[in-house]
């Protein structure tokens, strides 16, 4: 085979270009015809395309939700709510009915705190003691208010039903349920002869999210 034969006309001289361009969108055409869904397809759709971009993949589907998700079985922050799950009735409570909570409590603290540990003068050893007081659970706890802006609450001591992030709910010695507020209240609870003191205002968090919380020193508020 000669490699350096000259290029036949054909090749040289194509067709008419006029007819090469009716082809090129005829062949455009039925690719869309086949392409586009068929409720896209009309008589002048496709002229109607021309000159604009079009994305030749596979439409997007709408999102369903799964099985799963449909079928949740925990209740959302607004069914809570609205059933009032978390709402303690007034009326029903008797305070020796929680004391054997207390106890429970008690155990929990000492295993925590150890108190013997607590009271050494190892330097550094007052904040570890802080950030434990500060990251424990005190569902349970027999808490005295001994400081606080509203007179009414000064001296008032309850067993700990919930915590929520601005208050304690408590149940008094009177079978009473009362809400004691954290903000700019000084707490108090006895262990082993031990009298700790809580600030409220270090409080002011969820239970679960006090555990992460990172104890940095706050002077004390006047009250």
């Amino acid at each position: 085979m000669d490699l350096y034969q000259k290029v036949p006309q054909t090749v040289k001289d194509p067709s008419d270009p006029h007819k090469q361009k009716t082809q090129k969108q005829e062949a455009v055409t039925n690719f869309l015809t086949e392409c586009l869904p068929s409720k896209r397809i009309s008589a002048g759709a496709i002229d109607m395309l021309k000159g604009k971009y079009i994305i030749l993949d596979s439409t997007r589907k709408k999102w369903k939700p799964t099985s799963k998700a449909r079928c949740r079985n925990s209740l959302s922050a607004r069914d809570r709510r609205k059933l009032k799950v978390f709402d303690i009735k007034k009326d029903g409570h008797k305070f020796e009915e929680y004391v054997p909570l207390h106890r429970l409590w008690q155990d929990y603290m000492r295993d925590i705190l150890d108190i013997p540990r607590y009271a050494s003068e190892v330097a550094g050893q007052k904040k570890e003691n802080n950030e434990r007081l500060l990251k424990a659970d005190y569902h349970g706890c027999m808490i005295v208010v001994r400081k606080t802006r509203c007179p009414s609450l000064l001296g008032l001591a309850g067993i700990v039903l919930m915590e929520t992030r601005n208050t304690f709910k408590v149940v008094t010695k009177e079978n009473k349920i009362k809400c004691l507020p954290k903000m700019n209240t000084l707490f108090s609870f006895e262990l082993d002869g031990y009298v700790f003191t809580i600030h409220g205002n270090q409080f002011c968090s969820k239970p679960t999210m006090r555990v992460r919380k990172k104890f940095k020193f706050k002077g004390p508020v006047d009250i």
